[in-house]
């Protein structure tokens, strides 16, 4: 089996390091594969049944395997297109994040967490995950900066069934795409935005240092995964009258 990959400095748990080296081995193989069975993968792991059954219960979530009765968990045949997938030319989008991006154009990125933890859906976030309202989600609020001045609010909500770990994680100073990417094998494809002006309530403007009557830049976002899935769903409030929002547009011919 695959050695799984980790992130310096995270301690990844035992079900997710058995998910990625299941994840890496899925890759080359054919669809229809039997993969080794729980008894087995608990050997070659030295991890319990209960471990186990964990991490192919988020690969069969993910699409990737498929358990048949009287035979076992097999590799799951390659899903078709989906509704949701990028337009064409959406393959050239690099949706890094905006920690790593802004690290890569040479700027400090600090980050502070004020919130981090389970909340229930709302129903107008629930529909954008494409979750049931009342859903548990994670929820990670950060006060970030950029060079030393305090640049935005950023939240972020994500389904806790399948990214309950996220809970324990310091994403004060890690960029919360690396993580998805490394810990759990997810890149993102596509980000849905909606950018608009709005004034923020009373414990924004407190965290943002600005007047509650002030019109801010505020975007609104769904990111999703190659297979058209919505991961993570965000908002983003400026600190600055002066915030610019940036977008490149490509053509699909």
């Amino acid at each position: 089996m695959s050695e799984p990959t980790s992130l310096r400095g995270v301690i990844v748990p035992k079900y997710q390091r058995v998910r990625e080296a299941l994840r890496a081995d899925i890759s080359r193989a054919a669809a229809g594969t039997l993969i080794p069975s729980e008894h087995e993968l608990c050997a070659i792991h030295g991890v319990s049944r209960i471990t186990v059954r964990r991490a192919i219960d988020d690969l069969i979530r993910d699409g990737l395997l498929t358990r048949l009765h009287g035979r076992g968990t097999v590799v799951a045949e390659a899903p078709g297109p989906a509704t949701t997938a990028a337009p064409r030319g959406g393959e050239q989008m690099d949706l890094r994040g905006f920690h790593r991006q802004m690290t890569a154009e040479g700027h400090r990125v600090t980050s502070r967490v004020i919130a981090q933890g389970l909340v229930l859906a709302p129903p107008g976030i629930a529909a954008a995950l494409g979750l049931e309202p009342g859903s548990q989600l994670v929820r990670i609020d950060r006060l970030r900066s950029v060079d030393g001045t305090l640049d935005h609010l950023t939240c972020a909500w994500l389904d806790a069934e399948r990214f309950a770990d996220l809970v324990d994680q310091d994403f004060s100073d890690q960029s919360l795409y690396e993580y998805l990417e490394v810990c759990h094998g997810i890149s993102m494809r596509r980000s849905d935005v909606t950018v608009g002006l709005r004034r923020p309530s009373g414990d924004e403007a407190e965290r943002l240092g600005i007047a509650p009557d002030a019109l801010r830049l505020c975007t609104t976002s769904t990111t999703y995964d190659p297979g058209g899935r919505p991961r993570l769903h965000g908002t983003t409030l400026y600190a600055s009258e002066t915030a610019l929002a940036r977008f490149s547009v490509v053509s699909a011919t």
